[in-house]
């Protein structure tokens, strides 16, 4: 699944790569390919910010190139 974005959470505590911000309950989708009930999600951080400020979240821009696959993988 290619979904939303959350935009990292604009704002990453260093040290604790801790995201006060991130807009969603479960952060082990705050970025990036992550296994979800036997399914790949993509989130990305996308390239916008809040009132101009992201810090130690650098913005990206994703990139996929899609393949088919065996049926049912």
């Amino acid at each position: 699944m290619l979904s939303g974005h959350t935009y990292g959470g604009q704002i990453v505590i260093p040290v604790l790569g801790y995201a006060p911000f991130v807009p969603i309950k479960d952060r082990r989708f705050t970025e990036g390919l992550r296994l979800w009930r036997g399914r790949h999600v993509h989130v990305t951080r996308v390239v916008g910010n809040i009132l101009g400020v992201r810090l130690n979240c650098r913005p990206e821009v994703s990139l996929l190139t899609l393949a088919p696959g065996a049926a049912g993988a």
